[in-house]
C-alpha cells in the first residue's frame, strides 16, 4: 500500500504546475518518508542501502531499512560502512591505515578518510636537478616535481 501511495504522490508532485519552476532547475520531489530530494520518479522500491528490493517492514527496523549491514560503497574507500542500513550519507571511514608522505620516506597511521590529506616529513629532497650539479633543497615533495636549477653559472 505504502509503495503505491508514494508512487502516486511522487507523480502528482512532478506534474504539479502550481509551483513555478525555473528553466535552469530540474523539477524535484521529496520522499515523504525519508525527505531525500530526487529529480526522477523511483522505478522500484529499495532499502536505503539499495541491497534489498521491497524491504519488509518490521517493528524492530527503521522504516525503509533492510536491517542488514549497509552495503553502500563510500567514495575513495574500500572498507564497508559499519552501520546498519540507514538514510543519508555513510559516515567517514574510521579504519586506521598506513599513509606515506609525499616523497615516500616516512609513513604514519591515519584514518582511512584522511589518507588523501598531504602528509609532509621534514626531509630535504636532495635529488640532482636538471643542471646535473646542484641538488633540490625543497622539503618533502612528490618525486619528479623538482623545480629547474636556478643557480646562475659564471
Amino acid at each position: 500500500y505504502q509503495r503505491r501511495v508514494r508512487g502516486q504522490w511522487a507523480s502528482a508532485k512532478l506534474n504539479d504546475d502550481s509551483v513555478p519552476i525555473r528553466e535552469d532547475s530540474p523539477r524535484n520531489w521529496t520522499c515523504p518518508a525519508c525527505q531525500v530530494p530526487s529529480a526522477s520518479l523511483p522505478l522500484r522500491y529499495v532499502c536505503f542501502c539499495e541491497a534489498v528490493i521491497n524491504p519488509r517492514y518490521t517493528p524492530l527496523n527503521l522504516p525503509h531499512s533492510c536491517g542488514e549491514k549497509c552495503s553502500r560503497v563510500r567514495a575513495n574507500c574500500k572498507h564497508p560502512c559499519p552501520q546498519f542500513c540507514h538514510p543519508g550519507k555513510c559516515p567517514e571511514c574510521l579504519v586506521l591505515v598506513t599513509s606515506h608522505c609525499q616523497c615516500g620516506v616516512q609513513s604514519s597511521t591515519v584514518r582511512c578518510s584522511q589518507r588523501n590529506d598531504a602528509i609532509q616529513c621534514e626531509q630535504v629532497c636532495g635529488r640532482t636537478l636538471n643542471c646535473g650539479v646542484h641538488t633540490c633543497t625543497v622539503v618533502c615533495h612528490t618525486p619528479g616535481t623538482c623545480a629547474p636549477c636556478e643557480v646562475q653559472r659564471e
